[in-house]
């Protein structure tokens, strides 16, 4: 097999453990909202959406009126639970490091969050 001309690396749940941190902390949010759910739930279920459409989703679902102030809420919780308890996926530097052609990162995440 020819080499790559290069390597794009997802961050979220490749490079880092991210995905959980948001998963906790949206489950969080909508159960203290009236809707109550598990971070598994979420991972299962809504695995991609940004919590907004996670929200709109639950909402035609459940027929529970979410405040929109909860999407600024999810986002700085999550930007705090980020610094604080981001770890790398186990072997992910390794395997960065052994690639030998330019490499890069991917996400769906703000630019701000990788």
């Amino acid at each position: 097999m020819p080499q790559p001309d290069l390597v794009i690396f997802d961050c979220d749940g490749v490079l880092v453990d991210s995905e959980i941190i948001a998963a906790r902390v949206d489950a969080e949010l909508l159960t203290l909202a009236g809707y109550e759910i598990s971070a598994e739930e979420i991972s299962e279920s809504y695995a991609g959406l940004t919590f907004k459409d996670i929200m709109l989703r639950v909402e035609e679902k459940s027929r529970i009126p979410f405040q929109a102030s909860l999407i600024d809420r999810e986002e700085q919780l999550v930007d705090r639970k980020l610094r604080s308890d981001v770890r790398a996926i186990d072997g992910a530097r390794e395997a960065v490091a052994a690639v030998t052609v330019p490499r890069c990162v991917c996400s769906n995440s703000r630019a701000e969050r990788i």
